[in-house]
Protein backbone atom coordinates (compact mmCIF):
# COMPACT_ATOMS: atom_id res chain seq x y z
CA UNK A 1 0.00 0.00 0.00
CA UNK A 2 3.16 2.34 1.27
CA UNK A 3 5.00 1.70 -2.06
CA UNK A 4 1.65 2.20 -4.02
CA UNK A 5 1.06 5.97 -2.73
CA UNK A 6 5.00 6.38 -3.13
CA UNK A 7 4.62 5.50 -7.04
CA UNK A 8 1.85 7.50 -7.93
CA UNK A 9 3.71 10.56 -5.96
CA UNK A 10 6.30 10.10 -7.95
CA UNK A 11 4.31 10.13 -10.89
CA UNK A 12 2.51 13.11 -10.37
CA UNK A 13 5.96 14.79 -9.65
CA UNK A 14 6.82 13.97 -13.16
CA UNK A 15 3.58 15.10 -14.50
CA UNK A 16 3.76 18.23 -12.11
CA UNK A 17 7.23 18.98 -13.89
CA UNK A 18 6.20 18.84 -17.10
CA UNK A 19 2.83 21.53 -16.35
CA UNK A 20 5.56 23.57 -14.91
CA UNK A 21 7.43 23.51 -18.69
CA UNK A 22 3.75 24.02 -20.24
CA UNK A 23 2.99 27.42 -17.73
CA UNK A 24 6.87 28.62 -18.18
CA UNK A 25 6.56 31.25 -20.65
CA UNK A 26 3.53 32.69 -18.93
CA UNK A 27 5.95 34.16 -15.49
CA UNK A 28 9.54 33.70 -16.94
CA UNK A 29 9.61 35.64 -20.25
CA UNK A 30 12.60 38.22 -21.81
CA UNK A 31 11.43 41.03 -19.57
CA UNK A 32 11.51 38.90 -16.56
CA UNK A 33 15.24 38.31 -16.96
CA UNK A 34 16.35 41.30 -17.80
CA UNK A 35 16.66 40.47 -21.52
CA UNK A 36 14.73 42.98 -23.25
CA UNK A 37 16.84 45.83 -21.35
CA UNK A 38 20.57 43.83 -22.94
CA UNK A 39 18.53 44.01 -26.98
CA UNK A 40 17.55 47.46 -26.53
CA UNK A 41 21.00 48.50 -25.10
CA UNK A 42 22.71 46.55 -28.23
CA UNK A 43 20.09 48.31 -30.46
CA UNK A 44 20.83 52.07 -28.67
CA UNK A 45 25.11 51.53 -27.97
CA UNK A 46 25.98 48.06 -29.81
CA UNK A 47 29.03 46.47 -28.07
CA UNK A 48 30.60 43.14 -28.34
CA UNK A 49 30.79 42.60 -24.54
CA UNK A 50 26.68 43.38 -24.39
CA UNK A 51 26.39 41.00 -27.23
CA UNK A 52 28.29 37.94 -25.33
CA UNK A 53 26.19 38.64 -22.21
CA UNK A 54 22.81 38.88 -24.05
CA UNK A 55 23.59 35.71 -25.81
CA UNK A 56 24.50 34.10 -22.60
CA UNK A 57 21.23 35.22 -21.02
CA UNK A 58 19.02 33.94 -24.51
CA UNK A 59 20.88 30.29 -23.56
CA UNK A 60 20.14 30.66 -19.77
CA UNK A 61 16.26 31.78 -20.18
CA UNK A 62 15.77 28.96 -22.69
CA UNK A 63 17.61 26.18 -20.75
CA UNK A 64 15.49 27.26 -17.94
CA UNK A 65 12.31 27.20 -19.67
CA UNK A 66 12.78 23.68 -21.44
CA UNK A 67 14.29 22.07 -18.58
CA UNK A 68 11.10 21.07 -16.39
CA UNK A 69 9.25 19.74 -19.53
CA UNK A 70 12.02 17.74 -20.85
CA UNK A 71 13.31 16.17 -17.50
CA UNK A 72 9.89 15.36 -16.87
CA UNK A 73 9.06 13.42 -19.93
CA UNK A 74 12.06 11.74 -19.64
CA UNK A 75 11.61 10.36 -16.41
CA UNK A 76 8.19 9.49 -16.67
CA UNK A 77 9.06 7.74 -19.86
CA UNK A 78 11.37 5.51 -17.54
CA UNK A 79 8.75 5.58 -14.59
CA UNK A 80 6.15 4.04 -16.99
CA UNK A 81 8.77 2.02 -19.09
CA UNK A 82 10.00 -0.01 -15.73
CA UNK A 83 6.53 -0.51 -14.02
CA UNK A 84 4.95 -1.38 -17.20
CA UNK A 85 7.66 -3.87 -17.90
CA UNK A 86 7.81 -2.11 -21.52
CA UNK A 87 11.27 -0.92 -22.12
CA UNK A 88 9.87 0.87 -25.19
CA UNK A 89 7.73 3.57 -23.47
CA UNK A 90 11.05 4.90 -22.22
CA UNK A 91 11.73 6.39 -25.83
CA UNK A 92 8.12 6.67 -26.82
CA UNK A 93 6.86 9.05 -24.16
CA UNK A 94 9.69 12.05 -24.52
CA UNK A 95 9.05 11.34 -27.93
CA UNK A 96 5.37 12.37 -27.76
CA UNK A 97 4.93 14.70 -24.98
CA UNK A 98 8.04 16.89 -25.81
CA UNK A 99 6.20 17.74 -29.40
CA UNK A 100 3.00 18.29 -27.58
CA UNK A 101 3.94 20.45 -25.20
CA UNK A 102 5.44 22.81 -27.74
CA UNK A 103 1.95 22.89 -29.49
CA UNK A 104 -0.43 23.70 -26.23
CA UNK A 105 2.48 26.50 -25.24
CA UNK A 106 1.61 27.65 -28.61
CA UNK A 107 -1.98 28.03 -28.46
CA UNK A 108 -1.81 30.65 -25.87
CA UNK A 109 1.69 32.27 -26.24
CA UNK A 110 1.60 35.32 -28.58
CA UNK A 111 5.06 34.65 -29.17
CA UNK A 112 6.00 31.31 -31.45
CA UNK A 113 7.53 28.29 -29.12
CA UNK A 114 10.08 27.28 -31.82
CA UNK A 115 10.43 23.57 -32.29
CA UNK A 116 13.46 23.79 -34.30
CA UNK A 117 16.66 21.99 -34.54
CA UNK A 118 17.94 22.01 -30.90
CA UNK A 119 14.41 20.52 -29.69
CA UNK A 120 14.92 17.41 -32.39
CA UNK A 121 19.03 17.38 -31.18
CA UNK A 122 17.40 16.80 -27.46
CA UNK A 123 14.83 14.33 -28.59
CA UNK A 124 17.26 12.50 -30.36
CA UNK A 125 19.66 12.89 -27.55
CA UNK A 126 16.72 11.63 -25.39
CA UNK A 127 16.96 8.13 -27.28
CA UNK A 128 20.98 8.16 -27.65
CA UNK A 129 20.96 8.35 -23.44
CA UNK A 130 18.42 6.03 -23.38
CA UNK A 131 20.54 3.16 -25.14
CA UNK A 132 24.00 4.35 -23.20
CA UNK A 133 22.46 3.99 -20.18
CA UNK A 134 19.94 0.73 -20.57
CA UNK A 135 18.38 1.37 -17.06
CA UNK A 136 21.70 1.64 -15.18
CA UNK A 137 21.51 5.40 -14.40
CA UNK A 138 19.74 6.54 -11.18
CA UNK A 139 17.27 9.40 -12.10
CA UNK A 140 19.11 12.35 -10.49
CA UNK A 141 22.05 11.49 -12.40
CA UNK A 142 20.37 10.61 -15.69
CA UNK A 143 18.86 14.49 -14.94
CA UNK A 144 22.31 15.69 -14.19
CA UNK A 145 23.74 14.93 -17.63
CA UNK A 146 20.34 15.40 -19.48
CA UNK A 147 20.81 19.15 -18.13
CA UNK A 148 24.61 19.47 -19.49
CA UNK A 149 23.50 18.43 -23.06
CA UNK A 150 20.19 20.44 -22.82
CA UNK A 151 22.23 23.85 -21.81
CA UNK A 152 25.25 22.82 -24.53
CA UNK A 153 22.49 22.16 -27.54
CA UNK A 154 20.53 25.40 -26.99
CA UNK A 155 23.77 27.06 -27.68
CA UNK A 156 23.31 26.27 -31.17
CA UNK A 157 20.62 28.55 -31.58
CA UNK A 158 22.88 31.54 -31.14
CA UNK A 159 24.99 29.85 -34.39
CA UNK A 160 24.27 31.86 -37.28
CA UNK A 161 24.97 30.15 -40.19
CA UNK A 162 22.68 27.42 -38.42
CA UNK A 163 19.82 29.32 -38.99
CA UNK A 164 18.60 28.04 -42.43
CA UNK A 165 18.82 24.50 -40.84
CA UNK A 166 16.05 25.49 -38.41
CA UNK A 167 18.64 26.57 -35.82
CA UNK A 168 17.49 29.67 -33.65
CA UNK A 169 14.80 30.93 -35.60
CA UNK A 170 12.89 31.85 -32.08
CA UNK A 171 12.14 35.95 -32.65
CA UNK A 172 14.53 36.71 -30.07
CA UNK A 173 17.58 34.73 -31.49
CA UNK A 174 16.59 35.99 -34.42
CA UNK A 175 17.07 39.74 -33.54
CA UNK A 176 20.26 38.86 -31.23
CA UNK A 177 21.98 36.91 -34.78
CA UNK A 178 20.81 40.00 -36.89
CA UNK A 179 22.71 42.71 -34.42
CA UNK A 180 25.68 40.26 -34.45
CA UNK A 181 26.01 40.40 -37.98
CA UNK A 182 25.65 44.37 -38.03
CA UNK A 183 28.10 44.21 -35.55
CA UNK A 184 30.59 42.56 -37.60
CA UNK A 185 31.18 39.69 -34.85
CA UNK A 186 28.44 36.76 -36.22
CA UNK A 187 31.80 34.74 -36.66
CA UNK A 188 32.55 35.54 -33.43
CA UNK A 189 29.60 35.05 -32.03
CA UNK A 190 29.42 31.44 -33.58
CA UNK A 191 32.49 30.20 -33.33
CA UNK A 192 32.01 30.75 -28.97
CA UNK A 193 28.53 29.49 -29.56
CA UNK A 194 30.40 26.18 -31.15
CA UNK A 195 32.88 26.23 -28.56
CA UNK A 196 30.56 26.26 -25.42
CA UNK A 197 28.21 23.82 -27.20
CA UNK A 198 31.46 21.29 -27.25
CA UNK A 199 32.40 21.90 -23.61
CA UNK A 200 28.98 20.79 -22.84
CA UNK A 201 27.51 18.51 -24.64
CA UNK A 202 31.05 16.71 -24.35
CA UNK A 203 31.38 16.50 -20.81
CA UNK A 204 27.72 15.13 -21.04
CA UNK A 205 28.42 12.38 -23.34
CA UNK A 206 31.58 11.13 -21.20
CA UNK A 207 30.40 11.98 -18.04
CA UNK A 208 26.67 9.55 -18.83
CA UNK A 209 29.40 6.67 -20.29
CA UNK A 210 31.59 6.77 -17.37
CA UNK A 211 28.59 6.69 -15.04
CA UNK A 212 27.14 3.96 -16.97
CA UNK A 213 29.90 2.01 -16.90
CA UNK A 214 30.72 2.78 -13.11
CA UNK A 215 26.70 1.62 -12.42
CA UNK A 216 27.62 -1.54 -14.26
CA UNK A 217 30.73 -2.29 -12.36
CA UNK A 218 28.71 -1.66 -8.93
CA UNK A 219 25.94 -3.79 -10.00
CA UNK A 220 28.07 -6.72 -10.59
CA UNK A 221 30.18 -6.17 -7.74
CA UNK A 222 26.61 -6.31 -5.50
CA UNK A 223 25.93 -9.69 -7.54
CA UNK A 224 29.25 -10.44 -7.00
CA UNK A 225 29.08 -10.21 -3.28
CA UNK A 226 25.44 -11.64 -2.85
CA UNK A 227 26.24 -14.58 -5.05
CA UNK A 228 29.57 -15.32 -2.53
CA UNK A 229 27.06 -15.24 0.66
CA UNK A 230 24.93 -17.32 -1.02
CA UNK A 231 28.10 -19.91 -1.15
CA UNK A 232 28.83 -19.08 1.92
CA UNK A 233 25.95 -19.90 3.59
CA UNK A 234 25.27 -22.71 0.81
CA UNK A 235 28.83 -24.66 2.68
CA UNK A 236 28.21 -23.45 5.94
CA UNK A 237 24.54 -25.19 5.93
CA UNK A 238 26.26 -28.48 3.73
CA UNK A 239 28.73 -28.40 6.71
CA UNK A 240 25.99 -27.80 9.39
CA UNK A 241 24.01 -30.80 7.75
CA UNK A 242 27.20 -33.40 7.84
CA UNK A 243 27.42 -32.16 11.46
CA UNK A 244 23.99 -33.09 12.80
CA UNK A 245 24.28 -35.90 10.69
CA UNK A 246 27.36 -37.27 12.36
CA UNK A 247 25.79 -36.84 15.39
CA UNK A 248 23.27 -39.60 15.25
CA UNK A 249 26.06 -42.44 15.18
CA UNK A 250 27.20 -41.78 18.94
CA UNK A 251 23.83 -41.58 19.25
CA UNK A 252 22.96 -44.85 18.67
CA UNK A 253 26.15 -45.85 20.44
CA UNK A 254 25.14 -44.24 23.89
CA UNK A 255 21.86 -46.05 22.73
CA UNK A 256 23.05 -49.28 22.59
CA UNK A 257 25.20 -49.39 25.23
CA UNK A 258 21.99 -47.98 27.89
CA UNK A 259 20.30 -50.85 26.63
CA UNK A 260 22.94 -53.07 27.37
CA UNK A 261 23.31 -51.50 31.48
CA UNK A 262 19.37 -51.88 31.21
CA UNK A 263 19.22 -55.88 30.41
CA UNK A 264 22.47 -56.22 33.08
CA UNK A 265 20.98 -54.48 36.13
CA UNK A 266 17.98 -55.13 38.00
CA UNK A 267 18.87 -52.16 40.05
CA UNK A 268 15.88 -50.06 40.22
CA UNK A 269 17.44 -46.37 40.77
CA UNK A 270 20.41 -47.77 37.93
CA UNK A 271 16.97 -48.51 35.88
CA UNK A 272 15.45 -44.99 36.51
CA UNK A 273 18.77 -43.34 35.42
CA UNK A 274 18.86 -45.35 32.12
CA UNK A 275 15.58 -44.31 31.20
CA UNK A 276 16.44 -41.03 31.79
CA UNK A 277 19.08 -41.09 29.08
CA UNK A 278 16.76 -42.77 26.68
CA UNK A 279 14.85 -40.13 26.80
CA UNK A 280 17.52 -37.69 26.23
CA UNK A 281 19.02 -39.77 23.47
CA UNK A 282 15.15 -39.98 21.80
CA UNK A 283 14.91 -35.76 22.26
CA UNK A 284 17.88 -35.40 20.26
CA UNK A 285 17.28 -37.77 17.97
CA UNK A 286 14.23 -36.04 17.08
CA UNK A 287 15.85 -32.64 16.95
CA UNK A 288 18.76 -33.94 14.62
CA UNK A 289 15.39 -35.99 12.75
CA UNK A 290 14.29 -32.31 12.13
CA UNK A 291 16.91 -30.63 10.86
CA UNK A 292 18.05 -33.51 9.05
CA UNK A 293 14.40 -34.00 7.22
CA UNK A 294 11.23 -31.33 6.21
CA UNK A 295 8.66 -34.17 6.79
CA UNK A 296 10.17 -34.50 10.28
CA UNK A 297 9.76 -30.70 10.99
CA UNK A 298 7.40 -29.30 13.65
CA UNK A 299 5.19 -26.27 12.31
CA UNK A 300 4.43 -23.78 15.45
CA UNK A 301 1.38 -20.95 15.44
CA UNK A 302 2.52 -17.20 16.53
CA UNK A 303 -0.13 -15.66 18.50
CA UNK A 304 0.26 -12.14 19.17
CA UNK A 305 -1.19 -10.04 22.41
CA UNK A 306 -2.66 -6.59 21.72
Amino acid sequence: MTQTILDKKSTWIKIGLIAAGITMPLWLGADEVGLTFLIEQLETNPSGDTLMMTAFLLVMLNTVRALPHYLGALLLGDELGYRLQRPWLKIIVPIVIIPLVYAIINVYNPLDYYFGGPALLLVTSIVVLQRIAKGRLRPIIKSFVFSQLLFGIQWLDTVIFLTPFSFGGGPISTKVKDIAVSLGFETTLSFYSLVLCSIFVGNAIVLAIYLTVSEQKWTMSQDLNIARGEMIESRSGREAMHLVHDLKTPLALIEGLNSLIQMKTTDKEIHDYTEKISDSIQSTSNMVSEILYDERKNWCTLVYYY
